[in-house]
């Protein structure tokens, strides 16, 4: 036997290290995704616990607009909604980019808010339905819709 043939023939000792040295590296391949997995999944239920994501999603879910071209129940229908909530102390603001879905039809969701006092407040919220229906929500319902002027009082 030549020095070439001894050095390609291995024995049964180290075919069986080198097995275990695979499924060594199998398992933690394994335990690496998972792990990645779980960061990836408290990710999104960070974003998706924030007060001014909250906000935004409940009152598209009520507005009678929204209701009226996706149907109800509107649900969330991002896996991972975009933007961000920033917070320092009693301020802050946020923006988000996420979509909904209802019976009839999806939609797209863009949200500003702002947080003074500690109590967070919508400044945008625009619907886009993929059917091509723009929906501006009212934020307030006590003043009317988006576009809708004070009612006036003439002076006495």
């Amino acid at each position: 036997m030549t020095i070439s043939e001894q050095e390609a023939t291995t024995t049964p000792r180290q075919a069986a290290s080198l097995g275990r040295w695979i499924l060594r590296g199998l398992l933690t391949l394994l335990l690496l995704i998972v792990l990645l997995a779980l960061l990836g999944v408290a990710y999104i239920q960070v974003k998706k616990s924030a007060p001014s994501f909250h906000l935004a999603l409940e009152t598209v879910q009520k507005d009678p607009q929204v209701v009226q071209a996706l149907g109800e129940p509107i649900d969330d229908a991002s896996l991972l909604p975009g933007g961000d909530e920033n917070v320092q102390a009693e301020r802050g603001d946020a923006s988000w980019w996420f979509d909904v879905k209802g019976p009839k039809d999806r939609a797209r969701v863009y949200a500003h808010a702002s947080r003074l006092g500690g109590r967070w407040s919508l400044s945008v919220l625009e619907v886009t339905t993929d059917k091509g229906q723009k929906i501006k929500p009212n934020l307030d319902p006590d003043k009317g819709g988006p576009d809708d002027a004070p009612k006036w009082s003439p002076p006495k």
